[in-house]
């Protein structure tokens, strides 16, 4: 059976959301640590780790790397809004069983830009879940090797962190692995941020520069699905009549 360490992602403002989620989780994972940042010096409860209070997604990651321990590592943002928290790490450790070959596991998030629309490359049969380009980081899952992959990795330049969803799934793609989204699995991401998202962008830029050759050429495929996929988009919200998905299948034994 795989074994999960679960990481919540708090901050001011997050903290009860933080203890909620993490007491449901905590049943259906091996080990769990919540990393909180704000400018309290108050003790914080067994298994909080305390981090500045300016550090946002980007170090916050970094710091969960150097932490993890077992073969997958689950991320789950305070701010999210689940049915059944210990349902998900439950799906996930499943998913992580019964699909060798998967490198990054998530949920269906609403409210993010990379949807199932925007990132879907094929589904797999007899289930509700999705081969896809690449999975949003507010809620996600990877396998000890692909975490291996962003340990070392120059995170100084990405406080915001986008972009290493992208790397995670870039690595992914290259070594043979899968980017799967389970539909089955609703959570709700509340829209809008606190940040600036031309500086997230071009913290994203800077970071992204150390992706590998082939994962550079991995990233140029990855762009041309999403244009396809954000034209099938606008020809939608234009009215017209959509193709539907990429129309791809793949066994529900892929990779077992």
């Amino acid at each position: 059976m795989t074994t999960l360490h679960a990481f919540v992602i708090s901050w001011t403002g997050q903290a009860a959301a933080a203890e909620e989620i993490a007491a449901q989780l905590a049943p259906h994972v091996e080990r769990l640590t919540v990393i909180h940042s704000d400018n309290s010096e108050a003790a914080l409860p067994a298994g909080w780790v305390r981090t500045p209070n300016d550090w946002f997604f980007g170090r916050k990651f970094e710091h969960c790397l150097g932490l993890f321990e077992g073969e997958v590592m689950l991320q789950v943002s305070a701010d999210l809004l689940c049915e059944d928290w210990g349902g998900l790490a439950t799906s996930c450790r499943a998913a992580f069983d019964n699909l060798a070959a998967l490198g990054v596991w998530g949920p269906d998030v609403d409210s993010t830009y990379w949807d199932l629309q925007m990132t879907d490359l094929a589904r797999i049969t007899g289930s509700t879940a999705h081969c896809v380009t690449l999975i949003d980081s507010v809620v996600w899952a990877m396998r000890r090797a692909v975490a291996d992959r962003l340990v070392g990795l120059d995170f100084t330049c990405n406080s915001l962190g986008w972009g290493i969803d992208r790397m995670a799934a870039l690595f992914s793609h290259v070594s043979g692995r899968l980017v799967v989204r389970e539909q089955g699995l609703r959570i709700v991401h509340p829209p809008g941020s606190g940040y600036d998202h031309a500086e997230a962008n071009a913290q994203s830029d800077a970071f992204l520069r150390q992706m590998a050759p082939a994962e550079a050429v991995q990233n140029v495929l990855f762009n041309a699905v999403h244009v396809l996929h954000r034209q099938e988009r606008d020809r939608q919200f234009a009215g017209n009549t959509s193709t539907g998905s990429t129309g791809l299948a793949l066994s529900s034994g892929v990779g077992a």
